[in-house]
């Protein structure tokens, strides 16, 4: 039999409980948003033109070509491993998202997704920024990670994904 906990544990972990149980929360923990509306970003890439969706493979097959090896974070290093994520990606400086339409849907999707997560009294808390754009062929998703982001007071990652 293990022997207890000592009494100064046992009373640390009451307290903690005890403060748990008082917090109040107004959202989830999670949010997602499922949309029957399809709206094209209209995705314009520098040196390749418009692409439309859902994309098409000759498309997909010129984004290669001008996109990069996806790296990730190991630890404090930056490294390139093709078994862990098979991945290209483009700067946010190489293109632009141009359809005012757009916009609009981003913008009600991140009040849907704030309020499920709490936010509802203070939508101007949440912003999306464009970080990259990711390719991924298909079965070339990441394997289990954990998501790091590097930029200052980071709610969530998000993506946005296009129906198959």
């Amino acid at each position: 039999m293990a022997p207890s906990p000592p009494s100064s544990i046992t009373n640390t972990r009451e307290e903690l409980r005890s403060c748990l149980a008082q917090v109040k929360y107004a959202g989830r923990f999670t949010a997602s948003r499922t949309s029957q509306q399809n709206v094209d970003p209209g995705l314009y890439i520098d040196k390749i033109g418009s692409i439309s969706l859902p994309l098409r493979v000759e498309d997909a097959e010129r984004i290669i070509k001008s996109a990069k090896q996806a790296p990730f974070g190991r630890g404090s290093r930056t490294v390139v491993d093709k078994s862990f994520r098979n991945t290209k990606e483009l700067d946010p400086n190489s293109f632009q998202l141009q359809n005012p339409a757009w916009t609009g849907f981003l913008a009600d999707t991140i009040e849907e997704l704030g309020a499920g997560l709490g936010y509802q009294d203070s939508p101007a808390a949440i912003r999306a920024d464009l970080h990259k754009l990711l390719l991924y062929d298909q079965g070339a998703m990441f394997k289990a990670h954990r998501e790091y982001v590097a930029a200052p007071r980071p709610l969530t990652v998000a993506s946005c994904g296009t129906p198959r």
